[in-house]
């Protein structure tokens, strides 16, 4: 048996074949471009080459694994980017990626029509421009053709899925960022689009994360060389099955994605907190099918601090965490890095934010710099970790993955300065195996999410908080701390 996970990103989409005990067996890539207006900060993706692309990989991973026979295809994509087509099924505008500047101005009005207490009782955040609605407002403000002529609504990853032969569905946690859901009643908030200009026939059923929406169509499925049609589960957004691939069932757990950004995802039993979570910034959405919510904490720069790093000290970036395992100083450093290189993330979300590097002196080495570098980027998470505890929703424990997670120097030092237990997994790439446990779980391989995850889900190693380092991280903690509080003065 073989179950496909297709992983759809900004930039490029990967497909990943697993066999029923999720052990990867073939794995195909393609890269599409996003089209960039840097001068006036606009982005967007062409959808229908994201679908051609993502078909690419579908067949070239069938073909590597030399079978007739796919038991379920898993789609997960980015949040946020919404696509509108017409009632001949043509996409009606290019779908605009979240960091396009397009929709600012419009959550601010957004704000001002409902109130941003609406938007926190209701869709679990404030308004923000990166949300769906707040570019839908902007198109309905600047190119009211598109929702007027809109017969059908998706995300990206339920978009690939109805082009694969599926339902016009969403589900949970991308309609969750879309700012127009209620996490609560798991229900559109059809006002919100009613005052856009969209027509409710428009907006797709809801699903829990994780659902079955229907079956490969027999056009692809010939030209696949398949003798069945698969089922087509939807994923959801990537953090989601990120925390799903990190072996996330219960309240009190987390999965750390260490890639260009650094996302902490993690878990809590109830909607309750979710109005104070919001004031972080820290956006509440429904997991799987259960009473369970997942939030994310993040910083904009995450490992991308390192490519910065490395270009600027012209270290190859392909040795960089050797360079760091064998060469960094075993003390703390004395130098403080505010990582807001790309604006700031949780719980300030503040684009205009910047970094800082301070503490330099003639003795500084490049080596002192790196280690600055890992620990800033981590105390910005700590930071997030104190305002989720402060509000009495408890993180127990920390699951690392993504390529910071091949380092064990950076995961001794975040759980140091965490004062967590940190793991990292011997299967790295959590969103895709969240794939494979989604599908595995629908196929009927599994009962259940929990006994999937405690199968396929392994710990490859564990760091447990050093004492002494605790303490010199909690003096230098609050001296970052300090240097935040005066930067923003």
């Amino acid at each position: 048996m073989f179950v496909l996970g297709v992983d759809l990103g900004t930039t490029g989409v990967k497909t990943t074949a697993f066999d029923e005990n999720a052990k990867v067996c073939a794995y195909s890539y393609e890269q599409y471009p996003i089209k960039e207006d840097e001068f006036n900060n606009h982005y967007e993706i062409d959808i229908d080459f994201l679908v051609t692309q993502a078909i690419k990989t579908i067949h070239g991973t069938i073909d590597q694994l030399n079978t007739k026979e796919i038991a379920a295809i898993c789609v997960t994509s980015f949040g946020e980017t919404f696509v509108l087509i017409d009632k001949e099924d043509k996409v009606l505008f290019n779908p605009i990626l979240y960091m396009d500047i397009r929709g600012d101005k419009e959550a601010e009005i957004l704000a001002d029509q409902f109130g941003n207490d609406f938007f926190v009782k209701h869709a679990g955040t404030y308004t923000n421009g990166m949300y769906s609605l707040s570019k839908m407002k902007w198109l309905a403000d600047n190119k009211p053709q598109v929702i007027s002529e809109a017969e059908k609504m998706f995300s990206v990853a339920s978009y690939v899925l109805f082009r694969l032969g599926a339902e016009v569905v969403m589900d949970y946690s991308l309609a969750a960022r879309t700012l127009a859901f209620d996490i609560h009643s798991k229900q559109w908030l059809k006002q919100c689009f009613e005052y856009v200009g969209l027509d409710e026939a428009a907006l797709p059923s809801l699903v829990p994360t994780g659902s079955t929406v229907g079956r490969l169509n027999s056009e692809l499925k010939n030209q696949f060389g398949l003798i069945n049609n698969p089922l087509l589960i939807i994923g959801g957004h990537d953090q989601v099955a990120g925390a799903v691939g990190g072996g996330i069932y219960k309240a009190g757990q987390s999965v750390n994605t260490i890639g260009t950004t650094d996302c902490l995802t993690f878990t809590y039993r109830g909607d309750q907190y979710a109005d104070e979570l919001a004031k972080y910034n820290l956006a509440s959405v429904p997991y799987l099918d259960s009473d369970l919510f997942v939030s994310y904490a993040f910083n904009m720069t995450g490992g991308a601090i390192l490519n910065w790093f490395t270009k600027v000290f012209k270290s190859p970036e392909k040795d960089a965490l050797k360079i760091l395992d064998s060469s960094i100083p075993k003390e703390p450093s004395n130098i403080l890095i505010l990582p807001n290189f790309s604006g700031s993330g949780t719980p300030d979300l503040n684009p205009n934010d910047i970094g800082v590097i301070a503490g330099l002196t003639v003795n500084s080495s490049v080596n002192d710099i790196y280690k600055a570098c890992l620990e800033g980027i981590s105390f910005a998470i700590k930071r997030n970790i104190e305002v989720v505890k402060s509000i009495g929703v408890d993180i127990s424990q920390v699951r690392s993955v993504g390529g910071g997670a091949k380092s064990d120097v950076w995961m001794q030092i975040r759980s140091n300065i965490f004062n967590l237990p940190v793991e990292t997994l011997e299967f790295n790439e959590a969103g895709t195996l969240g794939s494979a446990i989604m599908s595995l779980h629908q196929l009927g391989v599994f009962s259940s999410i929990e006994e999937a995850s405690a199968s396929l889900v392994s710990r490859k190693k564990y760091f447990e908080p050093e004492k002494d380092k605790v303490r010199q991280y909690q003096k230098l903690y609050e001296e970052y701390l300090n240097l935040l509080k005066n930067i923003k003065k």
